[in-house]
């Protein structure tokens, strides 16, 4: 029975040590038919590294987890605060008579900020989205 909680990948497992094993996701065919493979980053052939200590080979096939509540916090770092930054920097700008078409530079411009913020913040945002592996 199917594990509604989280997300699985196909992967190969292309590099290990004793504390990370490196696995490369490879495309699945149910990933054509997904509403989300436009911002499923593992829709594409990715590698990720997964810390943990498992007897494996180079080569493997093993299965990569991810739980759904992970993916949703991505999709809202990762698209839905910066189109809200956007359109309220938009707004703002338009009540301030801006003229539009610097208001709209204005807005654009404004997620670099946030994408910044996340650079930085890189390592701290890394250590919430856990992957696991499933042999």
């Amino acid at each position: 029975m199917p594990n509604f909680k989280t997300i699985n990948h196909e992967g190969i497992v292309k590099k290990y040590d004793n504390n990370f094993v490196t696995v490369q996701i490879t495309t699945e065919t149910a990933c054509s038919g997904c509403r989300a493979k436009g911002v499923c980053s593992l829709s594409k052939n990715n590698t990720i590294d997964i810390e943990g200590n498992y007897s494996l080979n180079v080569g493997d096939s093993v299965i990569v987890q991810m739980e759904k509540s992970m993916g949703y916090s991505a999709v809202v770092l990762g698209y839905l605060i910066p189109l809200i930054v956007v359109m309220a920097t938009l707004i703002i700008a338009l009540a301030l008579q801006v003229k539009e078409s610097h208001a709209g530079i204005i807005a654009l411009l404004s997620i670099f900020p946030y994408y910044f913020f996340l650079f930085l913040y890189k390592k701290k945002i890394d250590k919430k989205f856990v992957f696991s592996l499933k042999v």
